[in-house]
Order: structure tokens, then sequence, then C-alpha cells
């Protein structure tokens, strides 16, 4: 068969062509000219969000809710890691643990519930980055988003898997070429495990911190368990709402195959335990064997002694007025009591273990967002590895992404309306885009569009009848004035009655305590703005705090502070909760609608 010259040059060009399309050369632009994907006609992604605008909402709200962990699947174990964000390499994967790191602790979670993860430990994750100790969350088996396996439900296999794991952790440490000392802190379940773990690889750790430790490997705590707090769960807030059959399971078939009861005592490592003298899971909590109508025949001080005699060099500490979840409870400098006891364990300086706030470099930002958000991963595609060769190339990136937002949002506003009338008519949104597109505009994408973001999420999470009450809310990166509800909700007067919250302050409690009929209330001034009440109620005595301020005074106070936590990079959404250090208190409020805050907790 004959073919022409032109023809083969044909055939020829467009081999060539297609072996140059085939290489991909890094960019040598100064940001990569992404934007063209919104087309929604050349690529898979672009067509996405045309489709769908509203999918960055889901994507923004997914990067933001654990704050600046970093989640990856590790295949080798089948499980999810999270992990204290730490500066990209070249090529955008993240270390386990950043360079600069002054220590790293392990968190292993409890059992039994859905909420059981390794991302229940994110808020101290994030609150110690300042101080540069580094963290390591995992899923334990049949936890979060590991669908464990039979084999891991032997006590040997177990266990190696969890070598593999401190492996890995010890790995990362050795890469940064510098000698990081590693912790374990677990709680409630986590604490058997760091315990068996220690008497199988004691030179894998420097130290350990037990958390409320809960199990039958002592009579007192398997009656408890059994006896009054199973029973009792009525008097805890009912059973739980969701509960993790499967992990329960598996948390009580290892629990049976323990060997560290058995064992000698331990004092290779020193250890520390914080336990609270309320624990539901221990015989300390008198008044709840007498609600469920049973002989409490154990002291607290017999598991506590078992402890002592078991970890000969454990420093104990009992948190009064605390039950199972201590993660509340204060040191007696006013920080949060399990954070200064791990800068103890890691002998932190005072300077050194100072809140900073959080912040996040671009890069970090870029890796957070290919990581949690599906959308941006799909956006950017193949040209993620070619981001973090220098910090210009990075905030182009950024920049293509907010222009790609930017867009999408003309296309929610001038669309969803529509979709959803009742809705933006409540928000008054259609009226704004209206003006706009009378006017010969473009639609307007700043206040209007950060409002549309935050509320839309709201609208689609909330039940109909929430819906109907949801309201205009301010702008979230330059909040306004809120107001202040003075009344607690009927769950936290219970709980205060029941003397379940502790040495936390109630704003406006001492008008519920005369209401309450309360008797010889007795005030101590411990702070400038703080008053200690101790009291009578339905004859038992009780102790509380509540912050000296009128409500015009409050109402300052909490606009102050709300506007701090912005400047810290805090995020609120309806039912949020903001924490901000000020002169030695920790102020914690919950957003009711982020234009009012609906209760106010403030901790010495």
């Amino acid at each position: 068969m004959k073919i022409s010259l032109r023809l083969l040059t044909l055939l020829l060009f467009s081999t060539l062509l297609s072996l140059l399309q085939a290489i991909e050369p890094p960019p040598k632009t100064d940001c990569i000219p992404l934007i063209i994907r919104l087309a929604g006609k050349s690529t898979k992604s672009g067509i996405a969000l045309a489709k769908n605008p509203a999918a960055i909402l889901t994507a923004e709200d997914g990067l933001i809710k654990l704050g600046p962990i970093y989640k990856r699947w590790s295949p080798d174990l089948e499980t999810s890691v999270y992990s204290t964000m730490a500066e990209p390499r070249k090529d955008g994967s993240v270390p386990l643990v950043p360079k600069d790191s002054k220590a790293v602790i392990i968190f292993l979670h409890g059992s039994g519930t859905m909420k059981a993860s390794g991302k229940n430990f994110a808020e101290n994750m994030n609150a110690m980055r300042p101080s540069k100790v580094a963290a390591v969350g995992i899923d334990l088996p049949f936890h979060g988003d590991n669908q464990g396996s039979e084999k891991l439900k032997n006590m040997d296999n177990f266990m190696d898997w969890m070598h593999k794991f401190v492996t890995q952790v010890k790995t990362e440490v050795d890469e940064t070429g510098r000698k990081i000392p590693i912790y374990m802190v677990g709680h409630s379940f986590g604490p058997g495990v760091i315990q068996e773990y220690i008497e199988r690889y004691p030179k894998d750790l420097t130290n350990f911190l037990l958390m409320s430790p809960a199990g039958d490997f002592h009579p007192a705590l398997k009656y408890t368990y059994e006896k009054v707090t199973t029973p009792g769960w009525k008097y805890l807030g009912g059973e739980p709402s969701v509960e993790n059959a499967a992990g329960g399971e598996w948390a009580g078939q290892l629990d049976e195959q323990f060997t560290w009861p058995k064992k000698k005592p331990f004092d290779k490592i020193p250890g520390k335990m914080l336990i609270g003298a309320l624990d539901e899971w221990w015989p300390g909590n008198k008044e709840l064997a007498a609600k469920v109508g049973v002989a409490q025949p154990f002291e607290f001080e017999e598991p506590l002694d078992y402890f002592r005699k078991k970890y000969p060099k454990m420093d104990i500490n009992v948190i009064p007025k605390f039950g199972h979840m201590i993660f509340e409870a204060t040191a007696p400098n006013g920080r949060n009591l399990i954070r200064e006891t791990i800068y103890d364990m890691v002998n932190l300086s005072e300077k050194e273990r100072t809140p900073l706030g959080l912040s996040i470099t671009p890069k970090e930002r870029l890796a957070l967002l290919y990581q949690n958000s599906p959308v941006f991963k799909e956006w950017i595609g193949d040209k993620y590895r070619h981001s973090f060769t220098d910090d210009t190339r990075t905030n182009g990136v950024l920049r293509d992404w907010e222009s790609t937002k930017h867009e999408a949002w003309k296309k929610i506003l001038e669309t969803l309306p529509i979709e959803n009338p009742e809705f933006f008519k409540a928000k008054g949104y259609s009226v704004a885009i209206a003006t706009k597109k009378a006017e010969g505009k473009e639609p307007p994408t700043d206040t209007i569009t950060t409002n549309l973001q935050h509320d839309l999420v709201a609208y689609l999470n909330a039940d109909p009848k929430q819906k109907e009450q949801l309201r205009l809310s301010t702008d979230p990166e330059t909040p306004k004035a809120i107001s202040v509800l003075p009344q607690l909700t009927d769950r936290e007067i219970a709980e205060t009655k029941n003397g379940a919250v502790g040495p936390i302050s109630l704003v406006n409690f001492e008008k519920r305590l005369l209401e309450k009929q309360a008797s010889e209330i007795v005030k101590t001034k411990v702070g400038e703005k703080l008053v200690k009440l101790t009291f009578q109620l339905n004859g038992k005595s009780y102790e509380n705090y509540v912050v000296d301020y009128s409500p015009e005074e409050l109402n300052t106070k909490i606009n102050q502070l709300y506007l701090r936590a912005h400047e810290l990079k805090a995020y609120s959404y309806p039912g949020d909760t903001i924490e901000v250090l000020d002169a030695g208190l920790k102020w914690r409020f919950t957003i009711k609608d982020r234009k009012t805050v609906s209760t106010i907790q403030v901790t010495q």
C-alpha cells in the first residue's frame, strides 16, 4: 500500500504532538492558571462545579471542622491517622512529625460509641501546636474509619499492629534528624492499651499519661460498671445516642486478654494518671449508686491503691468534682489540666507553654485543602505536586482557588434563589441580587457571599422547624455586636443542681440560685471579676463561680472576646463553642445564631 508523503508527514506530526502532550512539565508561570477549569467545558472538575457550585460549601466546611489537623489514610494499618499540621515537602506530602517538634504525643481514644475516634483530641492537638508539642491520633480497630478485622481481636496481633504504628512515628522522628521524645496519652479504654504496650515495648516511650482508666482489671471497677454505671445511664443523660456495638465488643474481648494486670509492678517508666473523684466507672460516685438503688461495697481508694502498687513511681492526680469526662478540668493556674500535665511531662518551661493562638502557612493551607476537600483535589488535579516549589507558586494557586470560588458564588447567587425561594426570601438575598442586576452590575460577592456560605450550610443541615428560625447573620470575618441571652438552658440548670458541672462559672447563676431557694449563700472574691459561691440547695452543699459583670458590661466583654477569637482564626457556626483566654480566665461561650450567645462559662 502506498502512502503519500503528505499523509506520512501528518501522521508523524500527530504522533509527535501526542507524545509532547503526554509529557507534563512543571508550569513555568508564577501561578498555575487553573481558573480556566471554571468554564465547565473541558474538564470533569469544571463540569462538576458548574453543575453544583454549592459543593464548595462542603469543601470549605470540611476543612475547618478539625482546624489545622492533617488527616491521612494509612494503607498498612488500614485506618485514619490524625496529626499536627507540618510544613509540606516539595512534592506536597506532609510529614507526620514537624521538624521543630519538642515532643510527640500519641493519643489513644476510648471505645464503645460512634464518636470515639482519633480526632477526639483535635482541640488539644491544636492548642499544643504553638508550643511545638506535636501530636498524633489514630482510629483504633472498629472505631472511626477503621473497619477492623477478626485478626485484630487477638491481643498479640493488635499489639503488633500498635507497634507498627509507633514504629512509623519513630521513623518520621528519625527523618527530622533530631532526638524527639515520644509519649502516649490515653482516655478510658486507651490507658489499658498503653499499659499493655509498655509491658511489651518499654523502650519505645519516654513517658505516658493515663486519663480516666476503665476496664475489668480490678473487682471494684468490674462491679461498678456492671451494677452501677450500666443501669445508671438514665441519670447520666440517658443511653448513648449512638452506640458502636462492634467497637464495644472488640474492646471487651481485648480487655479479657490484657496481660499487664498479671505482671509485676512496673517502674521502667514513671507514668502519670488523671482520674475524676466522681468517675462513673469508679466506686467514688456514691450518689449514682444510691440512685440506682444498689450498695457500693468498694471505696474509691481501692483501685487507686492498686495503681500505686502497680506503678510505684507514678504521679497520680485525683480531680475533685469531675467524672469520667475530665477534658474541661483546670489546673491551679487556670489553664487546661490535661495540657498542663502533658507540658509538665515533657518539661516545657512557662514561656514555652504560653498560648500563642493558631496560624497556618500558605503551604499548610494548600495541603489541608487537598487532603480534606474532594472538590479542591478534583479542581487542582495533578498540578498539586508542582505547587510547593516556592511561596510564589503556592500563593498563586490559593489565589486561583479564591477566584474559582468567586465565580462559583456568582453561579449560586444567580441560580439558587429560584431553587430555594423560601430561604432566600427570609434572608433578603433575592432583593440584593435583583437590585444589583437592575443596576446592570454583577451580583455581590463580598459580604453577601460570605453570609451565604455560612447560612446556606446551616440551612441545608437544619430540620424544617429550624429553617424557619434562621436569621440573616453578620459577616463572620468582621463580626459585629452580638447579644447575650441572660438565662441558662434547662440542661445546665439540671447539671448544676446535680453537682455535675464542677468548678465552672455560669453567668447569671446567682439569680437562678435564688429562684431555686438556695440558702446560706457565701460569696468569696477570688479574682478581679470572679466570685466563688458556696451554698446549700435541697439539703446539699455546692460551690460554683459567677462572673461579676452587669448585663451591659457582659455584652461589651463578650463582643471583645468574640472579635479576639476571630483574630485567632476561630470560626463560628450556630451551635459552635468558642474559647478565649483573658486575664487568667478561660471564657467559653456558645453561639446560637452568630448574633446571639446562648450560654457562657468561665473557668479560673
